[in-house]
């Protein structure tokens, strides 16, 4: 793990309007540049443009997915090089909101691959529904892996990062949260199942975040016993106060 954490706030749809996204923005700003570590926010493609002009500092801007290409007959969609025209260095992929409603292993492998091409680093998402006894929760995390990086250069590897959320500890309909020790056990699967298509010295490379209904009460525990490089946070990265605490 390095010293340094990536914090990424993913602000789902919300606010409501640009007044807010720009004022929640300013304060994260300021957090920032008091902070070491490397925040990164994820608002609506909406206001990707607006916040860019007030200026980034040291914050990093990503999009909340994208489709491949640049332009094309593709109503309703945003492609990652728009959202890359208008400031947004990294893309959120996969997430569990996003496979729910409909994207593909195979979309998702595409957008990776995009991203990599158009220099925006991807943060891919995966994670199981389930969590089993019989451990079957392993090869579902394995199989989002495989076919997101299969075929990607060993060199290009360092420019992912992946985020873990067991979708089953998450959300309305989470049965329970998530231990340390589970996402330390996930940790270290997924740098083994890297190491496995890439090599290790290659494997560690990779940033591996936690997102898992992160909050200024766990935040603390997760980065220093759950073997994670950083977090992905939700809900709680829209209250100042508590994504204060959080990066702090």
């Amino acid at each position: 793990m390095t010293s340094k954490k990536i914090i990424v706030a993913n602000w789902k749809m919300n606010p409501l309007t640009g007044k807010e996204a720009v004022a929640l923005f300013k304060k994260v700003k300021s957090l920032a540049g008091k902070n070491k570590n490397t925040v990164i926010v994820a608002p609506p493609m909406l206001y990707l443009e607006a916040i860019k002009r007030m200026g980034l500092g040291k914050v990093k801007l990503a999009s909340q997915g994208g489709v491949i290409g640049d332009t094309g007959a593709q109503t309703g969609m945003v492609s990652l090089a728009m959202v890359k025209k208008v400031g947004a260095s990294h893309a959120i992929l996969g997430h569990s909101e996003m496979r729910a409603r409909g994207t593909t292993d195979q979309e998702v492998a595409e957008q990776v691959k995009d991203c990599i091409t158009k220099n925006v680093t991807p943060i891919l998402c995966v994670g199981e529904k389930e969590r089993e006894g019989d451990m079957w929760y392993l090869h579902a995390v394995k199989s989002q892996i495989e076919l997101a990086l299969t075929g990607m250069q060993k060199a290009k590897i360092a420019n992912v990062i992946i985020a873990y959320e067991p979708i089953w500890a998450i959300g309305k309909n989470a049965k329970r949260e998530a231990t340390v020790k589970e996402c330390e056990e996930m940790a270290i699967y997924i740098k083994k199942v890297l190491a496995d298509m890439f090599g290790h010295k290659e494997s560690k490379k990779v940033s591996i975040l936690y997102g898992g209904s992160v909050d200024e009460k766990n935040a603390h525990v997760f980065l220093e016993q759950g073997g994670v490089d950083g977090l992905l946070v939700g809900r709680a990265s829209l209250n100042s106060k508590q994504f204060s605490a959080i990066i702090n």
